[in-house]
């Protein structure tokens, strides 16, 4: 893997959340080659300098020396996509720890995370990939950690007591709302950088565990992971902007709201790569539509439902238009061959 260049979806998140507080995407983006339409995509990649310049651009905007603690505490893994969906959808936060530590990658971390037994604690541990120094270092651990803390607490949805935090750095300025945040002993100046919990905490339930989601996403990590969505990069950004819209499908003048373009130059971008809008819409739709039919419980009904089909006959007339096969008998033969 090239170190130079990491996936974006965290640098996009940090973003979006300034956004809510009124900071201008183009302000936190000045200095990098990067436009907003670069926040639509979850397959987006960005270099480490580009990512760097934008932290220190919302630090300087800011004036928040906490703001890598703050971020943590507004965390929803829904945020991230489909790697969020993923833990979202574990059985037990063990569970969603080994999707975490498998593919933690995919979201662009600027930290290497790790677990170790010790005794009957369980220690998390956060290695820096990336040459930070003084403040963007404090930044890089303080937004790793508050939003794995804060982040197995939404996944269970009950409060969660730490141990112990250690960190490698000097106390910052801040350093009183580490033990506001983390009500435990907070440790400074560390070999390296720590939380400590008792182990069963991993044995909790995930409130939004969900078998059905847990499976599209663990396929969908994996190609992310493999690498395999490699065609059009034009293309890849449009379906991925499809694919983590919440609810619904966007229409065309949403999606070229998006990519920052108007809807005629969106459909003449589509046309020079002999393709639209309607057919992207249909491939992802028989996309999702097969895998939910083979590796879930889903009812026909329910499929229907979840690919954008007001009324289940015209799915099922979509899908026999796709696959050739009634949705029925395509379940059936997937069954048999197991």
């Amino acid at each position: 893997m090239n170190t130079n260049l990491i996936r974006a979806r965290t640098a996009q998140w940090l973003v979006e959340q300034l956004g809510e507080t009124g900071i201008k995407a183009s302000q936190l983006l000045e200095g990098t080659n990067l436009e907003n339409g670069w926040l639509a995509s979850e397959d987006a990649i960005i270099t480490y300098a580009e990512y760097k310049r934008i932290i220190v651009n919302a630090l300087d905007i800011t004036k928040d020396s906490a703001l890598g603690l703050k971020l943590g505490r507004t965390v929803n893994p829904a945020m991230f996509g489909t790697f969020g969906y993923a833990l979202m959808s574990s059985k037990t936060l063990k569970d969603a720890a080994d999707v975490f530590l498998k593919y933690q990658h995919l979201p662009g971390q600027l930290t290497q995370i790790s677990m170790k037994q010790d005794n009957s604690a369980l220690v998390i541990r956060f290695d820096l990939l990336y040459p930070f120094e003084d403040a963007l270092l404090c930044y890089a651990i303080e937004e790793v950690l508050s939003t794995t803390y804060f982040g197995m607490i939404f996944l269970v949805n009950k409060d969660i007591e730490l141990m112990e935090v250690c960190l490698s750095y000097p106390a910052p300025k801040h350093a009183r709302l580490y033990n506001e945040m983390f009500r435990c002993p907070v440790r400074f100046m560390e070999s390296e950088n720590h939380i400590r919990l008792d182990a069963r905490i991993f044995n909790l339930p995930v409130h939004t565990a969900n078998p059905s989601v847990y499976e599209y996403s663990i396929q969908y990590c994996e190609e992310m992971l493999r690498g395999l969505k490699k065609s059009d990069p034009f293309i890849d950004q449009i379906r991925n902007i499809i694919l983590t819209s919440p609810g619904r499908f966007p229409n065309a003048g949403e999606i070229a709201k998006k990519l920052a373009m108007g809807t005629r130059s969106l459909n003449r971008r589509l046309r020079e790569r002999n393709t639209s809008y309607k057919k992207i819409i249909n491939e992802i739709r028989s996309e999702l539509s097969i895998r939910y039919l083979a590796n879930t419980n889903l009812s026909i009904d329910q499929v229907s439902d979840l690919v954008g089909f007001s009324e289940a006959t015209a799915f099922r007339r979509a899908f026999k238009r796709w696959t050739g096969k009634n949705a029925s008998q395509y379940r059936k033969e997937i069954l048999e061959e197991f």
